[in-house]
């Protein structure tokens, strides 16, 4: 039985940092898709992400988190954020860049309460 070798950490640390920045990447591609197709619900620091399939994840925008389980199983332990994440941040940036006000400024209407 052949033995696993380890890598170098210095080698390690490029193959993750590597990875992430690829995952990252990913991530911001797919945020855009989250803004355009998905629906928000602003309650504080609390914004549901609600899916065109009808999931919902919360996101909190002071942590940077999210229940969703690329967030949980993936982002997390690499220290990035999900494409739901990305998304709240991206919208929040056109509120206060834009100057609108609110709680929702994308594409799609907010939900009624």
């Amino acid at each position: 039985m052949k033995s696993i070798q380890r890598l170098p950490p210095e080698v390690q640390a490029a193959v993750d940092t590597a990875l992430s920045e690829d995952m990252l990447a990913l991530r911001l591609a797919r945020a855009q898709q989250v803004i355009t197709s998905y629906r928000f619900r602003s309650f504080g620091d609390i914004v549901i992400v609600t899916s065109p399939e009808g999931k919902k994840y919360r996101v909190n925008k002071s942590l940077g988190t999210c229940t969703c389980p690329d967030f949980l199983y993936r982002c997390a332990p690499a220290g990035i954020p999900c494409k739901h994440v990305i998304a709240v941040r991206k919208r929040e940036r056109r509120v206060s860049v834009g100057g609108k006000g609110g709680h929702d400024t994308g594409s799609r209407e907010q939900e009624a309460a």
